[in-house]
Parts: C-alpha cells; structure tokens; sequence
C-alpha cells in the first residue's frame, strides 16, 4: 500500500496494475462487510445484494471500493467526489478528469484495476482481464469453445498436450476479453474475429503485438501467483514505447483493509485539488 502510495506524484504520469485478494477480504465476517458497504451509495449497495451467490457479492465489493480507491488516488480526488460516466456498452470512465484511464476485471480469487495518469495525451483507451485455468471445462469439451478462436488459434489450442490446454485457454482467454474492455464493446463482438495468433504459455509473464482493425496493440500477461492458476492481462494502443511492452506496468498488491484504512484516513478536501 505505502509503495503504491508514494510512487504517486502529483503532476507526473503514472501507470500500474493494483491487485485485491477478494477470498482473503475477511467478507464472510459481516461486519466487516457492512463496515465495508457503508463506503458505497445507496445505489450500488442494493445492487450488490441482488447479486446470486456470497462469492459474487463480495466480488462486486471489491470491485466497486477498488474502482473508487483507484480513481481517487491516482486522480488526487476525495472518494466522495469520484463520478463515473458510460459508454454506450457500459465501459466506465472518470468523469472527473480527461487525464485518468482505467479498467477493471473480476476473477475467481482476485479483482484487478488497470489505471493510468496521461496529463500529456490525456484519456487512453486500455483493458484489463483476469482468467482462470478453472475456466477450461475439460479436454474432452474443445467444441465448446470452437466459436471463441481463429482457425490458426484453435488449430494451435488442438494441438497442444492436454497438460497445457487450461493455461493455453486461460491465456487466450484473457487476451480476447483484456481487448474487448479496451475497445468498449465487452462480449457484443465476435470473439474469434480477435486473433493473436500461434501463442506459448507464458512462463510467469509475457509480451505480445498485435495488429487489430488496423491498430497496433500492446499486451502484458503476468501468472498472479507462482501456482499459475490466474492470468493478469493488459493491453493499450502501441505508442513506440518500447519499455512497457518490455516489462509491463508494475502490480501493487493491497488488501481491503488497506482500502478501507485509506477512505477512514483521508480527509475529505476541496473539487479544486481534482485533475483538471
């Protein structure tokens, strides 16, 4: 928390993945949880608790208390004043400031928030997506996801051992959707329409360009863990910078506590310290 803190320079551009561990939130105490909910309007805590299942409850918090520490931090606006605008498919923007550039993801342990700070360029169009190895069925269900490759793709998935197909999946997975946040339009779009091409299981991370309608697009992977069970993928449009197709923004991992700390600590200050 205090590294992610301190790398923040008011002025100064800054990029980073921040990372939350949803399963060891302490959300199935619940006054943890409703402490935690209070930070939330009225609004999103009754969607919160439509959701189905505890998992996707407390997956929705995270989200939604992220998205808000995220924005507020590297925005240098109070929490309280964060406002978000939508694109027509529902992609979320800051509507506090042209400068900021995010996007967030949900997986089956973490939620994670790709964000940038542009003053220069101003807003970019970024994506984020978190995949599991759990998300494969089994090898003997390929034609299930038959829809989701390119021809060259899915002849690479076949042919690869078994041993490799759920990292493989996670891994394209991740790919396809990072780039469908990036261009806005989530899963109203064809999938398979989205080739990277002939791909090897990233060892602990990976670099990959690709050409898409016409754009050069950079992506960063990196495992989660060492186990290797979650991908972290991030994309943006090539801008010739060489460094971050070489190693990628830096992850910051905090807890919720540290989220929480943060909202409980700050000072709640005037509009004019937000980005212009």
């Amino acid at each position: 928390m205090e590294d992610l803190l301190s790398s923040v320079e008011l002025n100064q551009d800054w990029e980073g993945l921040i990372v939350v561990d949803v399963d060891h939130a302490n959300l199935s105490d619940d006054f943890t949880f409703e402490t935690a909910m209070r930070y939330l309007s009225l609004t999103h805590q009754v969607k919160i608790r439509q959701r189905k299942t505890e998992k996707a409850r407390r997956i929705a918090l995270c989200n939604r208390l992220l998205q808000l520490f995220g924005c507020s931090v590297i925005g240098d606006i109070p929490f309280e004043e964060v406002q978000f605008e939508y694109g027509s498919h529902g992609k979320p923007y800051l509507k506090n400031s042209p400068a900021i550039s995010f996007s967030m993801s949900n997986g089956e342990q973490y939620v994670v928030q790709f964000i940038l700070l542009q003053k220069c360029t101003g807003r970019l169009d970024v994506g984020i997506d978190v995949a599991a190895k759990s998300d494969y069925i089994g090898h003997d269900d390929v034609e299930v996801f038959r829809d989701i490759f390119s021809e060259r793709e899915y002849n690479h998935f076949k042919a690869c051992g078994n041993e490799l197909k759920p990292s493989l999946f996670a891994y394209y997975w991740s790919l396809k959707e990072c780039y469908t946040k990036y261009t806005g339009l989530g899963l109203n779009c064809d999938l398979s329409r989205i080739d990277c091409g002939e791909v090897d299981v990233p060892v602990m991370s990976a670099r990959l360009q690709c050409k898409m309608d016409e754009d050069s697009i950079l992506f960063h992977s990196t495992w989660v863990e060492p186990d290797c069970e979650e991908i972290i993928t991030v994309c943006r449009q090539d801008s010739g910078q060489v460094r971050w197709l070489q190693n990628g923004p830096r992850v910051y991992r905090i807890s919720l506590l540290d989220i929480l700390s943060f909202f409980e600590k700050t000072p709640k200050r005037s509009p004019k310290h937000s980005i212009e």
